[in-house]
Order: structure tokens, then sequence, then C-alpha cells
């Protein structure tokens, strides 16, 4: 659905009169629908000083939770969401997210560009790996068949997502196939791969809300980890580490996007374009230790942000990556009725 948005001359000329003047009544409102503790509090505060505007976030737990919302329509009342790239795919096919552009749109990576699409904002991206720890492993952990088949020191200490998308992703890169395959003899390769697995596992879940929350933290050692969320283990236990399996990698990316409706508001629009200066986007890229888009931002941040080769691994690590594709229904299908004979 495309949306025609206002010129941004008269926006930014109106917020300059309003510096310092967030009581206004021209302030208005901005509601985010996103991550906790996914933007700087730096940022907002600074954009609402300058504008006036206020951002009022509520976060989501994760990206099902927020999927119901937008397509039941609860998430209508929000100005901006934060979708996965494949997300906002599938969103815009159906007509939930519309199109909508921002002035300076082109301070991101066109590589992120493209990947949101005219529907969305570029925002962060990442690597899918494993996370693990040094001191269990006798042999280094290189290959994603070492979740499935853990070497001694490992088994029953891995917490195991069982979402059909990154699961029988990973276990297809695990038998040598695209993670996105829809070849009948590759997912089988997957779900015996899988099915293999589920006796060696400590808990069915997401590695990190379990290394978090839970008092027996300790007991886990291995999982499916996330180039930005690898920093909940490591920053807690340097024990721990996050690796790229050699048969490659998901390439993960977020955009900001706004729910089908109403024209996108002229405070949400100033607001993307206020992340999207590089002066701004560095200092919420160091608050939120994420890959950010905004090229121009990278070396406005401290050494140790712009050279972890984590966040931005190197040429040899991004060959391998594979970007998330969209699935055929019948795929769809089948992945979904694979992770549900596993729960059984």
């Amino acid at each position: 659905m495309n949306r025609t948005i206002k010129s941004l001359p008269a926006i930014f000329a109106a917020a300059c009169l309003f510096v310092n003047s967030a009581n206004d009544v021209s302030a208005d409102e901005i509601h985010l629908y996103t991550y906790d503790d996914y933007l700087s509090k730096k940022v907002i505060k600074r954009f609402k000083r300058e504008t006036g505007h206020k951002v009022v976030i509520t976060p989501y737990e994760d990206g099902g939770v927020r999927d119901k919302a937008l397509t039941s329509g609860i998430a209508s009342s929000y100005d901006l969401i934060l979708l996965n790239g494949l997300a906002t795919q599938i969103m815009r096919e159906t007509g939930y997210i519309q199109d909508f552009s921002i002035a300076n749109i082109d301070n991101h990576d066109p590589k992120w560009q493209q990947a949101c699409g005219p529907a969305g904002v570029p925002y962060t991206w990442g690597t899918m790996g494993i996370v693990y720890k040094k001191s269990k492993s006798n042999v280094p952990i290189t290959s994603w068949r070492q979740l499935f088949h853990p070497p001694e020191g490992h088994e029953n200490k891995i917490v195991m997502t069982y979402d059909h998308i990154e699961a029988v992703s990973a276990a297809l890169l695990a038998v040598g196939a695209n993670p996105f395959s829809e070849q009948q003899a590759d997912l089988n390769d997957a779900y015996d791969l899988l099915l293999d697995q589920k006796d060696k596992l400590l808990a069915i879940g997401d590695a990190e809300f379990y290394f978090q929350k839970r008092k027996n933290r300790k007991k886990i050692s291995m999982g499916i980890g996330w180039s930005g969320d690898s920093y909940e283990f490591t920053e807690a236990d340097s024990d721990w580490e996050y690796v790229v399996p050699d048969e490659g990698t998901l390439m993960w990316n977020y955009c900001w996007t706004a729910p089908s409706g109403d024209e996108v508001s002229d405070a949400a629009i100033a607001f993307l374009e206020f992340l999207s200066e590089p002066e701004n986007a560095a200092m919420n890229a160091e608050y939120i230790w994420n890959a950010i888009t905004v090229t121009d931002a990278i070396p406005l941040t401290n050494k140790y942000y712009r050279e972890d080769d984590v966040l931005f691994p190197p040429d040899s690590v991004l060959s391998r990556g594979y970007p998330y594709e969209k699935l055929s229904e019948s795929a769809m299908k089948t992945r979904v009725r694979m992770i549900h004979k596993l729960k059984q």
C-alpha cells in the first residue's frame, strides 16, 4: 500500500521553534512497538529536547507476539513497529504495513535498504551462530553438526530452540543443505538430525533466555545464539564464546515499519530521520551493541565497537551468509509439522 508522505523541510522548520518546548500542544507523542531496551535513552532524550516529541515504547517479548498483534489489528495504534526483514516482506505483501519513505534513507547501506524494501527503514543486522562454554569443549566448536552431535562435555547441557525457521535451518546447514531448502530429502535429513539431538538436550527454548532467567544457568553449555545477544553470555562469563560455524549462517536484519491505515505521522518520520543521522546513529549503536546500517556512523563510534568482529565479521564469514527467504506454504507446513512432532 503506497502512501504519500509530506515533505520534511516544513516539519524541521517547525521543530526548530519547539526546542525546549516539550509541553507545546503541537508536540506529538510517537508510539513504538519494539524489543525492550533496543533504543538509547540518551538518543530519545535528545530527540525530545530538539523537537518536543515524546517517544513512548511498548516492548514485545518475541516475534510471535508481535506478529499476532499486527495481524489482529491491535498494533494499529502504534506509529512504528520493529520487524525482522522476512516479516517486513510478508506483512507488506499481506497489507498489514504500508510503504513510506524518509528523506535521508541514502544514509543507510543499500544492501539493508533492499532487504527492508519500500515498507521499512533499516535499523540493525547480524548473524546466527553457536554460543558455547569453552571450558566444556575438548575440541573447538566449528560446525553446526556439533550442536546436534555434541562433543564430550556438552551432552545434556544444550538448550535448543524449536523455532520452525531457525532450528530447521541450523539442521539443514549441518547436513550441507541450503538453510531454506524445500527439498523433501533435505528436510528429512534435517528432521533425523533434530530427532537424534532430542535426548541430548538440557531444555527446549531460547538459550539466552535460559541463561539470563534461570538460577541453574551453570547447567547450560551450548545453544543457538545471535551476534548481538551473544554479549549477554560473554559479559556475564568470559568462558563463553560465539562462533559462526563453517557451514554458514543466517543473516538477519530489522526494519522500522508502519502499520497500514492512517498516513505515517510527521513526528514518526522526523524520528526516523533523526535516528538516521550519523551522530545519533553512532550514539544509539554503542548502546544497543548491534551492527547498524548507517554507514557514516561507524567511524564515529568507539574503537571497541567498530573493531568488533562479532558485530562486523570478516568477508570470509559474510560470504557464507544466507539472507532469510520466504518459504512456500507447503514448506512452512512441513517445518511446523516437524517441530510439532519433536515437541511430542
